[in-house]
């Protein structure tokens, strides 16, 4: 499989992600994955024991680290690379690697983001953000799919603020208006309620605008954690 992807000569898109003996920070041994995105194979498999690199949390930026290092080694060109959003790895491709185009994959994020939904609408006077949960997160994925670049995944994104009160035309050159048809009847969030506010806190946080920038827009990891769960 390595073979193949070597010798086509292309740069490929990897997806990565760790297995661990036990969740947490708890786990003794880990197990690294490297898969070509482009036909879901498994290119490279790293293990990893704590003790090797002093702590559970450090073993799987080491297991990135050795198997980028190996398939490079081997003559493996690497174009991009889809990993969830774990902060020492993203700091070393930003840092160290910025000719390797890093993305994340959306169901992480997605995940991260329907918690915090879920967590904002039991709080009082904020029930009615839930009625927004799914299609809050199919919008995050709309976003990624249909978007050319980051930048346009996240003024695609910040529209859902004027979506949910039904605006449907933003300031926006990049995204001036919905793309969808005309909607019927909704819950719509009313301006200025404690609801909308704390609603609006939440979509354009600066740390998810950064998330939506780098969100994959084909590729996703969830080869790599189904061969996990062989």
């Amino acid at each position: 499989m390595l073979e193949m992807a070597r010798h086509s000569g292309k740069a490929v898109v990897l997806g990565g992600d760790m297995r661990a003996d036990s969740p947490g920070h708890c786990a003794k041994y880990g197990s690294y994955t490297m898969m070509n995105l482009e036909d879901n194979k498994e290119v490279d498999i790293q293990l990893i024991q704590s003790n090797e690199v002093g702590a559970s949390p450090r073993m799987e930026r080491e297991g990135f680290l050795r198997s980028l290092q190996f398939l490079e080694s081997a003559g493996l060109r690497v174009g991009a690379i889809v990993t969830d959003r774990h902060p020492s790895i993203q700091k070393y491709l930003r840092e160290q690697r910025p000719d390797i185009k890093h993305f994340f994959d959306t169901w992480h994020v997605s995940k991260g983001l329907a918690k915090k939904i879920d967590a904002l609408g039991k709080e009082r006077s904020c029930g009615e953000v839930l009625a927004w949960r799914r299609r809050i997160i199919n919008h995050l994925y709309w976003c990624a799919c249909s978007s050319k670049t980051g930048e346009e995944a996240v003024e695609k994104w910040k529209s859902v603020t004027n979506h949910v009160q039904n605006v449907h035309h933003h300031n926006s050159d990049l995204f001036p208006v919905c793309a969808h048809p005309p909607l019927e009847m909704r819950a719509w969030l009313t301006p200025s309620t404690k609801a909308f506010e704390r609603f609006c806190d939440l979509m354009i946080n600066q740390r998810l605008l950064k998330d939506v920038a780098k969100l994959s827009p084909h590729h996703q990891t969830s080869s790599v954690e189904g061969f996990h769960r062989v």
